[in-house]
């Protein structure tokens, strides 16, 4: 594929994060913590599709980290081009950006440390309740909370270089601004989504604006 043709078509890796995460998050079924202890320190042990189902899902939670990663690379070299003196804005959005992937990955990890260490590991020790309930929380904590946190930030940020940019439509930005205070929420689960909407807005917007490539070789929005 051509420059021109790849620029045109990498916004797609946006649409692909949110297919990915929907379905790591399906796959992601944890034990609820008001269940009895023993129900809590069996459901991995005793279940060899609880186990399978979490791996599968941490593996497919980070896989959607990388292509959120795809996403905002795209992303900072469209807001690169437009931006006539690239600074602090630029950096800030792009570096929380990588801190949700990385907390993202992180929580993927922690939630399937227990079953993977029985599946592979073949860990033969006795789980307790409490050590399920802190690699859950752990997990949780870094993708609700550190990882939404950190993708407010970078939505926030984003959506100001939009406006003052152009480089996208100033629906986007927003929509953005919206996205970024849901996600301030996130804690309670149900905001998360609203940062699937904003990566599919963004995505949209790219796909039907595309950037046209300068003699430096950063992509430049089109008018």
């Amino acid at each position: 594929m051509n420059r021109s043709g790849w620029s045109r078509w990498a916004p797609i890796s946006g649409i692909a994060f949110v297919a990915a995460y929907v379905v790591g998050m399906i796959l992601a079924k944890t034990p609820d913590s008001s269940d009895p202890a023993e129900a809590i320190a069996a459901y991995y042990p005793d279940s060899k599709s609880h186990r399978v189902q979490m791996i599968v899902a941490a593996y497919t939670l980070i896989a959607a980290g990388l292509l959120f990663l795809w996403f905002l690379s795209c992303l900072r070299s469209r807001l690169r081009a437009a931006e006539s003196d690239p600074g602090t804005l630029i950096t800030l959005a792009f570096g929380t950006g990588v801190v949700f992937v990385g907390l993202l990955s992180v929580g993927a990890l922690a939630l399937a440390a227990v079953p993977a260490s029985i599946s592979f590991g073949e860990n033969k020790a006795p789980i307790g309740a409490d050590t399920v309930q802190t690699a859950q929380s752990l997990g949780w904590g870094a993708i609700l909370v550190g990882g939404m946190l950190s993708a407010a930030v970078m939505i926030f940020t984003t959506s100001i270089l939009t406006l003052r940019t152009g480089a996208l439509p100033k629906w986007s930005a927003w929509v953005g601004f919206l996205a970024a205070i849901a996600l301030l929420f996130a804690v309670i689960w149900i905001p998360q989504i609203a940062l699937l909407i904003w990566a599919l807005s963004v995505s949209g917007a790219m796909l039907a604006r595309p950037a046209v490539t300068t003699q430096a070789g950063y992509p430049a929005p089109t008018a």
